[in-house]
């Protein structure tokens, strides 16, 4: 009976232990903790919410930026284009050229190129101007790609080819330029698969040259940068042809010099792969008489 009496307890024991099992169990389900369960959804709901949240206030801010950038970018051009028309004297030159040069410290966040930028204003004023404010294009637009981008370096490197094809020396030494990898003729842009816009005001189908024309933009965004692109192709148009020449029509005269000497390989090899033949091609720089 001792060892029944053992086994009694035992047996108790081991219904005070399985109980207690259940009751541990019991704490686990859903029924026993429901809210636990809810809270830990909805806890994960909440940061997801906040994750996207964020995720859009980061993408807004960045747009913001560049949107800002692009305005900023644009200031500098209408200051230059100010400049253009103004007769300036020698001594009236460091005057009319500091605020082209504080709104160039800002874009490209560079401080300690001031003597430099006053430089090549002076040597680009006041015809070709228009190089100066396109190779601060291209160096911001580089920056914004790249956040990492010495965007003073690409500024040099961009202004020193622009000069090159125009025949302008910018009394800059070699040493002044600095090092980067940035190559504006070769270089595969990024935003490569945007397709160029049409005209607003073009409310009909487009014309086989606009259609052409519009597929070899396409071909040539992926073969650049998005700053060369901006700076030189856009704004181009096939204008039709004369003598089996296709002519392309350029709206400004640092593009034009630039697509003759640096570029047009690579725009004839891209209209010849969209038109199916070898192409002769020839740009027209508008209101010039070439």
């Amino acid at each position: 009976s001792e060892v029944s009496d053992i086994s009694y307890v035992n047996q108790k024991s081991h219904d005070l232990h399985k109980p207690a099992n259940r009751d541990e169990v019991d704490l686990h389900n859903q029924s026993v903790n429901p809210e636990n369960t809810d809270l830990q959804t909805g806890v994960k709901q909440d940061k997801s919410d906040l994750g996207h949240y964020v995720n859009q206030s980061s993408v807004d801010l960045h747009n913001g930026k560049s949107e800002n950038t692009e305005r900023n970018v644009n200031e500098l051009e209408s200051l230059i284009q100010q400049l253009k028309h103004k007769k300036l004297s020698k001594r009236t030159h460091k005057l009319a050229f500091e605020p082209v040069v504080r709104l160039t410290e800002h874009l490209l966040q560079d401080n300690h190129s001031t003597a430099m930028f006053y430089k090549v204003l002076n040597a680009l004023y006041p015809e070709r101007l228009d190089l100066y404010v396109a190779s601060v294009r291209i160096a911001v637009h580089t920056a914004e790609e790249d956040p990492t981008t010495n965007s003073g370096a690409v500024f040099v490197k961009t202004l020193r080819d622009f000069a090159e094809v125009a025949g302008v020396d910018l009394g800059l030494k070699r040493s002044t330029a600095i090092s980067t990898s940035d190559d504006s003729a070769s270089d595969s842009g990024s935003l490569g698969t945007q397709l160029p816009m049409l005209s607003a005001e073009k409310l009909g189908p487009p014309s086989v040259d606009e259609a052409i024309w519009a597929e070899t933009q396409s071909v040539l965004r992926r073969q650049m940068t998005r700053a060369t692109y901006d700076t030189v192709i856009q704004g181009t148009k096939l204008v039709g042809r004369e003598q089996g020449v296709y002519i392309i029509s350029v709206n400004s005269e640092m593009a034009h010099e630039w697509l003759e000497n640096r570029l047009q390989d690579i725009v004839r090899r891209a209209l010849s792969n969209v038109v199916g033949v070898p192409v002769k091609i020839a740009f027209r720089f508008v209101g010039s008489h070439l």
